[in-house]
């Protein structure tokens, strides 16, 4: 017996390489185990016309989501007000209604212990660190492209990496996704497949010394 957990819209590469998504009850056992779809079951899902049992789906996500009325998608699953899937096991003690002191407070924390040790050049940098801290965490509001997000330094050993680290963990839970940005467009666009590929939620683009070209 065959359980899709969710679809997605991609390539029969992308498809049968996400194992993830694909489910299957072994005879004797209770709970499905994830493994690749066959390759006939691939092309006959992406060769239907209409999935109307299919929940759409708009990403795959390794921590909470905030919706639209500012309730939390924190536990694993599907959520169909965000059409996002929570594969992570990070959890958020949030009260129900918080207050704009909470927010303040925390807010206060992440600027006055966390990030109290970086030499910001004025007030504004300092803020800015925390805006972007905020972008991630509201994209799925946003309805659109969230501008990208720079941080530069007079020196190496400043600490601009590790803003970028901090600002992945706090917000994904996880690490960021690093990488070095190529000197040819070719291979540019090789490594932006690849992450695509893999989804992450943050991307940095590292130890940039040249302009970024779209």
């Amino acid at each position: 017996m065959y359980q899709y957990t969710f679809p997605i819209k991609m390539t029969e590469v992308a498809f049968g390489a996400n194992q993830n998504i694909f489910n299957v009850f072994m005879p004797g056992e209770r709970e499905p185990k994830p493994t690749d779809p066959s390759v006939k079951v691939v092309k006959d899902v992406l060769a239907l016309s209409a999935w109307p049992e299919f929940q759409p789906i708009t990403g795959i996500v390794t921590s909470p989501v905030m919706r639209a009325d500012g309730s939390i998608h924190n536990w694993p699953g599907y959520d169909p007000e965000t059409r996002t899937y929570y594969v992570g096991g990070l959890r958020l003690d949030i009260p129900e209604k918080p207050t704009k002191e909470d927010a303040a407070e925390c807010a206060q924390y992440i600027l006055n212990e966390v990030l109290c040790d970086f030499p910001f050049a004025e007030e504004a940098s300092r803020a800015n660190v925390l805006a972007a801290l905020l972008s991630v965490l509201t994209t799925h509001l946003i309805g659109g492209n969230v501008p990208l997000g720079l941080i530069d330094k007079p020196q190496a050993g400043t600490g601009a990496s590790l803003i970028a680290e901090i600002v992945a963990e706090i917000t994904t839970g996880d690490a960021a996704c690093m990488e070095t940005c190529p000197d040819s467009d070719e291979e540019l666009r090789k490594s932006i497949n690849s992450i695509l590929m893999r989804g992450p939620q943050m991307v940095v683009l590292d130890n940039l010394s040249d302009t970024l070209k779209a």
